[in-house]
């Protein structure tokens, strides 16, 4: 039991200090930002949609999609916009996404290369609470096309341990 609790206080202990190291290092002022970029395929669209059970044709049948709005198969949007928790997670394992809110400007294709990013715009809570801007584009013709805007809030781990 002993070396159970010992073990249990060491990674209660390492958690500590890798979440302060997250909030200094990471998310702590305004304006810092971190991104991901991303090629979507088939297989991503196939995989969400056999999750969630959106098998709407507008993501995966050429021949619908061909005279659709698109002219062919588009990613899911809430499977693109995930990867805005997708950066939040992997800076910082344990916070907590609070709310999101997502503007579709155009859609993200199959084969289409993404750039999301995030972008500090408060930093509340005492340092917990950290509102995003987010964004994510794809390069186009004419430059840079927006595919989606919006904003996220998100409760940072802890940096102590409450007995």
């Amino acid at each position: 039991m002993l070396a159970a609790s010992a073990r249990h206080t060491r990674t209660a202990l390492a958690w500590q200090l890798h979440s302060a190291n997250c909030i200094r290092r990471s998310f702590s002022r305004v304006g810092e930002s971190a991104s991901a970029v991303r090629t979507w395929t088939s297989d991503d669209v196939a995989s969400f949609a056999a999750l969630t059970h959106d098998d709407n044709p507008i993501h995966a049948d050429d021949d619908f999609t061909a005279e659709a709005r698109f002219g062919r198969p588009i990613v899911h949007g809430m499977l693109h916009a995930s990867m805005f928790g997708s950066i939040v997670g992997q800076r910082c394992p344990g916070a907590v996404y609070v709310s999101q809110t997502l503007r579709f400007r155009n859609p993200v294709h199959v084969g289409d290369t993404v750039t999301a990013e995030i972008v500090v715009q408060r930093v509340g809570g005492r340092g917990r609470l950290i509102e995003f801007a987010t964004r994510s584009s794809k390069p186009g013709e004419e430059g840079e096309v927006i595919i989606v805007e919006g904003a996220a809030r998100v409760l940072m781990p802890r940096t102590r341990i409450e007995s």
